[in-house]
């Protein structure tokens, strides 16, 4: 039987431990002898129904000495006793769990409204920050109540043309007035967008104070990426245009440290992703776009081929259909079953007595069975969908450092050298990127040590699906490669405590559950032409009709700036072409 993939990978701080997400299971890993620590199926560990009902999703292992020490500035020694690290987890089941690192004894377990789409820390390390798919953000303090309340947006709140008015009397008397009965803690969003928010980033204050609790950068669906102050998430900073599809993935990358070179005041880059064939340089204290670099080789990996018609499909039953009522002076007909023979069938029974050959011309012609080459399977659409961006810190063993791009179903691990994304003598548009072929779709990446990384894999697409879904990776100044082993990790211990046979009462993923964001962000036309008609006003649990107003202004408004700024370039491109006379 083949073994379950690990969906999500996670370090801690001083990367001796590593969070592994299977299915509904997280287990506590020691890397260095590979020895499982804690998992939330242990007995006698968690009460009963703690752990996830719904395939995890999204891991976040927050580390106050890690944090505080990223910051860059100065905060008394974390105690491990008083303020140790915890592990945030979500899924399917919308539940939003804490867990303590390393024993993974559930702290809280709160209801979300939608599936969470993003998590984030804020930079004091007191608030959870979520996003969710109805483009909704949150700020969660670590302390709040289990029982809190999400409160929906106000468009939500109002019957629109197709809503179900029970639902929305039930919605208000949990989210408004059965709260303030039981005087529960209510939690409103802090920021929202007219799509979903796919991706959410902070950017911490600056060495000297300045920014305030720093910035909050949420990028959506629908191009867009905002700049938010943070916590007052409603002062817009600016927005970032220039995507021609969706945003996928952010990152702030901090200016790396290196031996023997000055300090310069520009401290970071904001890097972005998504549905275009190029990873976003943002230079953020101008509000401009630094370069482009292209990683147009991510989708030749592309292995993971979704049916999306099929997703949404309902199985059609063998049901009897209802017959239509009998008119004046006529009798309701009987209802045939599907088994027998129709009415109007004027096939001749075969008798006993009839001789071989009269059986064989009444008999219906049974087709031979299809072969694969009578329906060959359809060409996999090579796109890009960058779904995460990380990046290895600069040492002397691995060089100058990289930043890492993963796409959704893709076998290809691109990795561009840091030094190319903070150089301005680099020309805006580059090519410079490098890529490794894994031959299975990655799920996910970790850094486990400047020089070494953790990938993995789904194993359902191996021709020996019992093989190991995970690979180690050995990062080097000149290139990124595959190894066998490596110092300070026991990959083979670490595959036994991560084994997992899949099985009727845990069976293996399906592709769209493992792969949601090829059906996320999939449009069928263009992300360039927007028409009113590509959205629907209501559907059952979505946006009310003003959502859908909002998006349509938004996405004018949008077109409009894009619009200007083209024709501003071509026009000064146009003066300052010099002509040349002809004789």
């Amino acid at each position: 039987m083949p073994r379950l993939p690990a969906q999500q990978l996670v370090v801690s701080g001083d990367k001796r431990l590593v969070v592994v997400a299977q299915g509904t299971e997280l287990k506590l890993v020691d890397g260095a002898s590979g020895v499982r620590l804690s998992s939330t199926r242990d007995a006698g560990l968690n009460p009963a129904g703690a752990s996830h009902t719904g395939v995890i999703r999204l891991l976040l292992l927050h580390d106050p000495a890690t944090q505080a020490h990223g910051q860059g500035e100065q905060h008394p020694p974390a105690d491990p006793e008083n303020n140790p690290a915890v592990l945030i987890s979500t899924g399917e089941d919308k539940l939003l769990k804490t867990w303590t690192v390393p024993g993974l004894k559930l702290l809280h377990s709160r209801q979300l409204i939608k599936r969470a789409t993003a998590l984030a820390v804020s930079p004091d390390g007191k608030n959870i920050i979520i996003a969710d798919k109805f483009g909704d953000v949150y700020d969660l303090p670590f302390d709040a109540p289990s029982q809190t309340v999400f409160q929906s947006d106000p468009d939500q709140e109002e019957d629109g043309p197709t809503s179900d008015n029970n639902t929305k009397k039930g919605a208000k008397e949990v989210e408004g007035e059965g709260a303030k009965k039981t005087g529960l803690k209510t939690l409103a969003p802090i920021a929202g967008h007219v799509s979903v928010v796919t991706s959410l980033t902070m950017v911490p204050r600056g060495p000297g104070g300045e920014g305030g609790g720093g910035l909050l950068v949420t990028g959506d669906r629908d191009e867009h990426i905002r700049v938010s102050r943070y916590p007052q998430g409603w002062a817009v900073e600016r927005y970032l245009l220039g995507h021609r599809k969706f945003v996928g993935a952010l990152l702030w990358l901090p200016r790396p440290v290196i031996a023997n070179a000055p300090v310069l005041p520009d401290h970071g880059r904001l890097l972005s992703a998504g549905g275009d064939d190029a990873l976003f340089v943002w230079d953020l204290h101008r509000g401009s776009l630094a370069k482009q670099i292209c990683i147009a080789r991510l989708a030749e990996g592309l292995r993971v081929s979704p049916a999306k018609q099929n997703w949404f499909s309902k199985a059609r039953t063998n049901k009897r259909r209802r017959q239509n009522p009998p008119g004046p002076g006529k009798q309701q007909q009987p209802v045939v079953a599907n088994d027998g023979p129709a009415e109007d069938d004027k096939t001749p029974l075969v008798q006993d007595g009839d001789d071989d050959g009269a059986a064989a011309a009444a008999a219906p012609v049974v087709p031979p069975p299809e072969t694969p080459d009578d329906h060959p399977s359809p060409p996999i659409m090579q796109k890009t969908c960058v779904n995460k961006i990380a990046y290895t810190p600069p040492c002397d063993l691995a060089g100058p450092g990289y930043v890492l791009v993963t796409s959704v179903g893709s076998s290809t691990l691109a990795y561009i050298p840091l030094t190319q994304i903070f150089q301005d003598d680099h020309p805006q548009t580059s090519t410079g990127a490098r890529y490794i072929d894994l031959a299975l779709p990655i799920l996910d990446v970790a850094v486990l040590a400047p020089s070494l990384l953790l990938v993995s894999l789904d194993p359902s697409f191996s021709p020996h699906p019992s093989r190991s879904p995970f690979r180690l990776l050995s990062v080097s100044p000149d290139q990124i490669q595959q190894v066998d082993h490596a110092d300070g990790f026991n990959l083979s211990s670490f595959e036994e405590s991560t084994f997992i046979e899949s099985s009727a009462d845990n069976p293996m993923p399906s592709q769209e559950t493992l792969y949601p964001e090829l059906l996320l962000f999939a449009k069928d036309a263009p992300s360039s032409v927007h028409k009113p008609s590509a959205y629907s006003f209501t559907t059952s649990g979505g946006r009310s009709g003003k959502k859908h107003e909002g998006r349509l202004v938004s996405q004018s408004r949008c077109e409009r700036v894009l619009a200007q700024a083209t024709a501003t370039t071509t026009t000064t491109v146009t003066t300052t072409t010099p002509t040349t006379a002809t004789t």
